[in-house]
């Protein structure tokens, strides 16, 4: 037999050189645990990083997808406001009603 494995085990002394093959490759497995990857931020977390960031919110109002653009100027539990692209005003969209946040560079 060849030492060119994986190839067929046809019988003991086969077996034997598979085990002694994975044991010298280094192939048998691992018994560590992965290491958990740390949580990643939370949306209100993200939002408040984005403060001053001009957005495109797009969220649903009726029944209809609408899309609100403006600068993010306060972040609450539940809402952020958005300041209006002339400056004249002012729009808060719920977070429960938002489905998509595009940041605009």
């Amino acid at each position: 037999m060849s030492y060119n494995f994986p190839s067929p085990i046809k019988g003991e002394n086969d077996l034997k050189l598979y085990e002694k093959y994975i044991k010298d490759c280094a192939l048998t497995p691992k018994t560590e645990k992965p290491t958990a990857e740390p949580a990643e931020e939370t949306l209100k977390e993200m939002l408040k990083k984005l403060k001053g960031k001009s957005l495109r919110v797009d969220s649903i109002c009726g029944g209809r997808l609408s899309s609100r653009f403006g600068t993010l100027c306060e972040t609450g539990n539940d809402y952020i406001t958005l300041k209006t692209a002339n400056g004249r005003g002012k729009v808060i969209c719920t977070l429960a009603d938002v489905r998509y946040i595009y940041v605009l560079f």
